[in-house]
C-alpha cells in the first residue's frame, strides 16, 4: 500500500508530540513507571494480560471512519511505544 499524506488536526499533533516526550523520559529514567501507567492509561494506551501486549483505544470523531482512515489504522504497528 502506498503511502499517504495524512491531515493530523494540530490538537492530535500536540497529543503525539507529548505522548513521545513522555515516552522517551520514561527510558532515560526520567519519570516514574507508576507515573508513566497513569499517563499512558490517559492517552488510550492499556496493558494486557499478556507479556509486552497492549491495547491502544482510537478515538473517532463522529464515531465514522472513512475507508482511508480505515486501511490508514490498518497499517499502523505499534513496537516498544514507537507508532
Amino acid at each position: 500500500m502506498e503511502t499517504r499524506t495524512l491531515n493530523i488536526p494540530p490538537e492530535v499533533k500536540r497529543e503525539i508530540e507529548e505522548f513521545t516526550a513522555e515516552v522517551e523520559r520514561l527510558n532515560r529514567g526520567k519519570v516514574d513507571v507508576e507515573d508513566f501507567k497513569r499517563f499512558r492509561l490517559q492517552q488510550g494506551i492499556y496493558g494486557q494480560r499478556q507479556d509486552d501486549v497492549q491495547m491502544v483505544r482510537t478515538k473517532l470523531s463522529t464515531g465514522r471512519m472513512t475507508t482511508d482512515q480505515l486501511l490508514c489504522l490498518s497499517d499502523c504497528k505499534i513496537s516498544n511505544f514507537i507508532l
